[in-house]
């Protein structure tokens, strides 16, 4: 596929981006609105990471089995037991979409979790103007978020390694005057680039199906009488 492997087509009941919380707040708020299951082990050891790294932050975290006072225990103790007080993390269940939407204006940074990363997740962030933080693997699972923030021209986004995804969270925080400006021209951005090529993407993939049922590679496969 060229460009990205995901298009993404926002509907006319999606809110405005909302005014950058830290403003307001006068701390960082990272988010998921991810599904809780991609929540793994690193995932929660980095997120926390970044939080010991920027002092009096916030991480909001909003999924349908967060309405279970067992999972929110469950992450409450994990984010502890790794020095994180748990008062520091919010968890809400999940809402209904223009509700869901509207949760994007707490969040200053979106953390993608892995090594399951956010597919339509992603998009709907940087649709509402957040900036989202992805760490890059070998996996098709685990670039999803590379392609977005690749066809979005935000490579900057893109971690490597781990620590790289704490510095680059790290940085992102510390310049709000940028994350302001993101804020005011990120949907902008995602508007005129390949993501938003509902048509483009469709065409591109239909070319792709053709190439390869045409291609002689596909010769073994076929069917002997």
């Amino acid at each position: 596929m060229r460009g990205t492997q995901f298009a993404h087509r926002h509907t006319a009941d999606y809110p405005a981006p909302g005014k950058l919380p830290v403003l307001d707040n006068g701390f960082v708020t990272f988010g998921s609105l991810n599904n809780v299951r991609k929540l793994s082990a690193g995932t929660i050891r980095t997120w926390a990471r970044i939080m010991e790294s920027v002092p009096r932050s916030r991480l909001f975290l909003q999924s349908k089995l967060f309405a279970d006072p067992g999972t929110v225990g469950y992450f409450r103790g994990a984010f502890g037991v790794l020095g994180i007080d748990p008062g520091r993390v919010t968890m809400k269940g999940h809402v209904h979409s223009g509700a869901h939407m509207l949760s994007y204006g707490e969040i200053d940074i979106a953390l993608d979790p892995f090594p399951y990363n956010g597919g339509a997740t992603t998009c709907d962030a940087l649709w509402m103007s957040v900036p989202v933080v992805s760490l890059a693997g070998k996996r098709s699972v685990f670039r999803m978020g590379v392609s977005i923030l690749s066809a979005l021209g935000r490579s900057e986004w893109i971690a490597s390694t781990e620590d790289e995804y704490v510095a680059i969270a790290t940085r992102l925080a510390t310049e709000t005057s940028e994350l302001a400006q993101t804020r005011r021209r990120l949907r902008s951005q995602v508007s005129d680039s390949p993501l938003a090529d509902v048509a483009g993407f469709a065409s591109h993939f239909g070319s792709a199906i053709k190439d390869m049922v045409s291609s002689e590679m596909m010769e073994p496969l076929r069917f002997r009488a």
